[in-house]
């Protein structure tokens, strides 16, 4: 009893420093957005993907990527060299403004070219709540 008391505080402990370690690399990439200067926003990954130019559809959907979580880790390497997905925000001129690259579960940013840990699977919801 004393054991299995003694594994499941370890675990715990173990557990606990693993969350607060990985919250302190906790981004939100997009937080800082000034959304008067986009014009236009495109997300797109293999299975889905639109882009818009309408001033009100930028508001919501940079909102939303304003919501998304990364975790910023240089260990990460790609798998391979093709991305699988982007978000790209324009502005006048087709000036890129920002640009993220996502490579299964990690991307870079083109602000200042680090890697992040990211859940795919929020493009995916994005794409099918704007498509």
């Amino acid at each position: 009893m004393k054991r299995t008391m003694s594994i499941v505080v370890i675990t715990f402990f173990i557990l606990l420093i693993w969350g607060a370690i990985r919250d302190s690399k906790k981004v939100k990439l997009y937080s800082g957005l000034n959304v008067d200067s986009i014009t236009y926003v495109g997300i797109h990954t293999p299975f889905a993907g639109f882009g818009t130019d309408d001033k009100n559809e930028i508001l919501e959907i940079t909102q939303d990527l304003k919501e998304l979580t990364f975790y910023k880790d240089s260990n990460l390497m790609p798998a391979n060299n093709t991305p699988d997905a982007w978000i790209v925000l324009e502005g006048k001129n087709d000036v890129i403004i920002d640009r993220v690259v996502v490579y299964g579960n990690f991307a870079t940013h083109s602000k200042d070219e680090n890697k992040y840990e990211f859940d795919y699977s929020n493009l995916d919801k994005l794409c099918e709540k704007y498509k």
